[in-house]
């Protein structure tokens, strides 16, 4: 009995660990591109987040706020937004899906899957 504790408190002290790491991997500038849009992520440390969205070269949308990662979801608290549509206090939430140093992978509600890479 005494092995299984111990093994189930390593295994949750891995998960505690992979987590905070996975939140600190986040931090800096992102760049999402598709045919069309190029999406910009900043993450912060002190939890905040800022970011642009471009359409076919004409930045659309501008925004901010705050951000968290429990386990996979990584989840959004908008303060401040140019787009009527997602009005400051709306919250967003993201699957994690893949976390390098390059580059992050995350699935939306809607199932789509989204690339960002490490802009320097």
């Amino acid at each position: 009995m005494k092995v299984f504790w111990l093994t189930l408190l390593g295994s949750l002290a891995f998960l505690v660990v992979s987590a905070a790491q996975a939140e600190g991997s986040l931090l800096g500038h992102w760049r999402s591109t598709s045919e069309k849009n190029i999406c910009n992520m900043t993450f912060k440390d002190d939890g905040s987040f800022s970011g642009d969205l471009a359409v076919s070269g004409k930045v659309v949308w501008q925004f901010a706020g705050e951000w968290s990662l429990r386990g996979k979801k990584l989840s959004y608290l908008y303060t401040q937004s140019s787009f009527d549509k997602i009005p400051a206090g709306s919250t967003d939430a993201d699957n994690l899906v893949e976390m390098e140093a390059d580059h992050y992978v995350v699935e939306t509600i809607s199932g789509k899957l989204y690339t960002y890479f490490r802009i320097q």
